[in-house]
């Protein structure tokens, strides 16, 4: 599952990306360094060459460019937007740069005018702007053609005595000479920008650099990064991204889970913060998001503190993580299939249940895999002879249906498991929602105070009862 864009990923880490580097915007900016240069050094060869056969009479920046050549030349031809883009116009004599289209004015934010052309021709020039005779501004003119932003900016731009020639520069370095980096970032920000005035929650750049800035492990900083992107595993994540799953917390089911209430909210959560009197005092205040409570962490308490609560923050995901491991090491109550079907759903009753723990596998599947091998052997023990077995593993039921080979790292498993079962009188596997299933849940968490396992079969604890009239209501 992908969550978070590849767009996002190649953010700079102040604007809430990874920093990776997006390979075709590189390439765009290395062609734009090539446009440069036929723009600047009009003494090489190079531009001598290009300029003969497609521009003769005038710049690459031109609209009557001719666009037919080569592949290397269509490529060049397309990085001019960049240029275009970032680069501002020194204003000497006004000759060449267009009052409307052009960006020649610093300042602004896009660099060019917006204010309406009335009367003047789509093509004028800044050259109608400037007294040729004292080569300064038209005062007068350019507040009356302007809003008061762009006509004070205007009129701040220093002339020159004399009618230089008007130039390129690239404002986004010390040198104001074109540079590969400072191009690429050119184009990741304006992204960012655009998003940003499309977006009413991204986020100031502060809260970034206070997660980098943190000195604790990198995976930590990372685990930050994912909660404030809403990027975790949450149930409401899931939900969202449409996994069938419920959406509120399997723990307290007060809730929806997401990063905020998994960290922060729930019960087991407040309980471990309270143990810490430096955080009390943010107990009772109320936050929209995981974000909203790092903001306020990162604002309101010291080194020390920001340091505990992001590696406690870590703890809680990981005590999560286990959790939901643990889900797998349990093994639910077996009942005889025709004895369900012959009274009718929540009218059974309980034969036996097993607790068991595994060792941790590479992957969790595994486990579930190995839970429905006991869960057979289980059922063979009792003498049981009609038994519908249900798990909310899709991977294993599918397997365990299955007739044809499994080639999985957990197939041998699935092959002993098939063996075993053909020595009941009939059988199913059946797949059912983790919500019905909540027994399992019960089971697991007894499983932690347990050694290696535990079989109830005439009384049963009441939390599993009560667990299992729920499970067969469904």
């Amino acid at each position: 599952m992908h969550w978070v864009s590849w767009d996002k990923m190649c953010l700079a880490k102040r604007h809430g990306g990874m920093g990776f580097r997006d390979m075709r915007k590189f390439n765009d900016s290395l062609l734009a360094k090539q446009v440069w240069r036929l723009i600047h050094n009009d003494q090489s060869l190079f531009c001598k060459v290009f300029k003969a056969r497609f521009f003769p009479h005038g710049s690459i920046l031109d609209d009557d460019v001719k666009i037919n050549g080569s592949y290397a030349w269509k490529s060049i031809i397309q990085a001019r937007s960049i240029i275009q883009k970032g680069a501002l116009w020194r204003i000497g004599s006004g000759n060449k740069a267009k009052i409307w289209g052009d960006n020649w004015v610093p300042g602004l934010t896009s660099g060019h005018i917006t204010s309406e052309r009335h009367y003047f021709p789509e093509n004028a020039k800044v050259a109608n702007l400037i007294d040729q005779v004292s080569n300064t501004w038209k005062r007068p003119l350019i507040q009356h053609l302007f809003n008061p932003i762009e006509a004070q900016k205007i009129l701040g731009l220093p002339l020159s005595n004399h009618a230089n020639p008007n130039k390129l520069y690239w404002p986004h370095t010390a040198s104001s000479t074109f540079s590969v980096r400072s191009a690429y970032h050119l184009q990741i920000c304006s992204e960012y920008l655009f998003d940003a005035q499309q977006s009413q929650t991204t986020m100031d750049s502060t809260i970034w650099r206070f997660i980098w800035g943190l000195n604790t492990p990198p995976k930590i900083r990372h685990f930050l990064w994912r909660a404030c992107t809403k990027s975790l595993p949450t149930r409401k994540n899931l939900y969202q991204r449409h996994i069938p799953i419920d959406p509120l917390c399997s723990e307290c089911s007060q809730s929806e889970e997401d990063a905020l209430h998994a960290l922060w909210g729930c019960q087991v959560a407040v309980n471990l913060w309270a143990k810490n009197t430096s955080f009390q005092s943010l107990q009772g205040s109320s936050f929209t998001s995981f974000t909203d409570l790092l903001v306020r962490v990162s604002n309101t308490m010291d080194e020390k503190l920001h340091l505990i609560f992001a590696v406690q923050a870590w703890l809680l995901w990981i005590i999560y993580l286990i959790m939901l491991d643990l889900h797998a090491v349990q093994l639910t109550q077996l009942l005889p299939a025709g004895f369900l079907h012959k009274l009718g759903p929540g009218k059974g009753y309980a034969l036996a249940a097993l607790s068991q723990k595994f060792p941790i596998p590479h992957v969790p599947v595994v486990i579930e895999a190995m839970a429905a091998r006991v869960a057979v052997q289980l059922a063979l023990d009792l003498k049981l002879d009609r038994v519908s077995f249900e798990g909310d593993s899709t991977q294993v039921i599918t397997a365990l249906q299955s007739s044809e080979s499994n080639y999985s790292s957990y197939g041998h498993l699935v092959a002993e498991t098939q063996n075993k079962i053909l020595s009941l009188q009939s059988f199913t596997f059946e797949h059912v929602l983790r919500s019905a299933n909540s027994v399992a849940h019960v089971l697991a968490k007894k499983a932690i105070s347990i050694e290696s396992s535990y079989l109830w079969l005439s009384s049963m604890p009441h939390d599993v009862i009560s667990c299992l009239q729920a499970d067969l209501a469904h």
